[in-house]
């Protein structure tokens, strides 16, 4: 006699883990006061802050979720920063410039005059 058949137990499925829908808005920093609306008929992404109204739309794909929509304005923001940092930046160095140039300069001294102070230098 044979043995009897086991039946196989049940695979367990994984969970996925969920990802956010609200998040934090980088404007007002309120808290879970940005949402996102996917629009994949025309290929938009929008996220707007219920609080201070500040909004971002991205162009987004089939497989886009909200969370890569908030993360492509994110990526904004810190991009227009630095722009203006940079902008900044050359307008103090411009500026540093400006006072160098305006600054009296120092004309070089000749042998003669060096002689005279010199001779001064002596006499006392």
């Amino acid at each position: 006699m044979g043995k009897r058949k086991s039946s196989k137990k049940p695979v367990a499925k994984k969970v996925k883990p969920k990802l956010d829908t609200s998040f934090n808005c980088p404007f007002c920093n309120a808290a879970g006061a940005v949402h996102a609306t996917l629009d994949f008929d025309a290929e938009r992404g929008k996220v707007s802050c219920g609080v201070c109204g500040e909004e971002f739309v991205s162009i987004i794909d089939r497989l886009a979720e909200p969370v890569d929509v908030y993360a492509a304005w994110i990526d904004a923001c810190e991009e227009a920063n630095n722009e203006r940092n940079v902008q900044q930046e050359r307008e103090e160095q411009q500026r540093r410039e400006r006072e160098r140039d305006e600054r009296p300069r120092q004309r070089p001294r000749r042998e003669e005059e060096e002689e005279e102070e010199e001779e001064d230098e002596e006499s006392r």
